[in-house]
């Protein structure tokens, strides 16, 4: 279920990632507590695998019934953090959500040699998440342009160093001997 604020999602790009599009159930709500029940409602329901509600903002107590529905039916809870329409999305406030994630387009570059467009790129941070480190990443879609409207899988590649400089040894390790 997709949850939005005003009705501008494009459902044939996400069967382009190989989302079923007539599993899809869209909602639009007139206003920000409407879509925040909508979204409780539904993530409470058997049957429903994932809710994304698009909203500005959620409360502390209203991010909290989304987590108590989660775990309730075991559906997996998307909160898309957008204005309604358009504008800068004001800055986040504590919330009761396992991860905070916050994904934004990056500049594509094409492969050595060749000219134009690269593959679509994505800068993914991991601003909060519970029991777990924080980091940044930048994934692209090597193989976007050739996909099918298909069952399987859309690998994304991971394109920012693997290395992290701060868990490397400062010496190698020696055997004791």
């Amino acid at each position: 279920m997709w949850i939005l604020r005003r009705d501008d999602l494009f459902a044939p790009g996400l069967v382009g990632l190989g989302f079923p599009a007539e599993r899809l159930i869209q909602v639009c709500a007139r206003d920000e507590a409407e879509a925040l029940a909508v979204a409780e409602d539904a993530l409470s329901t058997p049957g429903v695998a994932a809710v994304f509600a698009e909203v500005e903002a959620v409360s502390l107590t209203a991010g909290r019934r989304l987590q108590l529905a989660c775990e309730k039916r075991g559906a997996t809870g998307f909160v898309i953090r957008r204005r309604p329409y358009g504008g800068k999305a004001r800055a986040g406030a504590g919330s009761a959500a396992a991860s905070r994630w916050r994904v934004a387009p990056a500049a594509s570059e094409p492969e050595p040699g060749e000219f134009g467009l690269g593959p679509p790129r994505w800068a993914v941070t991991l601003e909060r998440c519970r029991g777990g480190r924080t980091g940044a990443w930048l994934f692209e879609a090597g193989d976007a342009f050739t996909y099918e409207a298909s069952d399987g899988t859309h690998p994304l590649r991971l394109v920012a160093p693997l290395g992290d400089l701060q868990l490397a040894p400062a010496q190698p390790l020696r055997r004791a001997g």
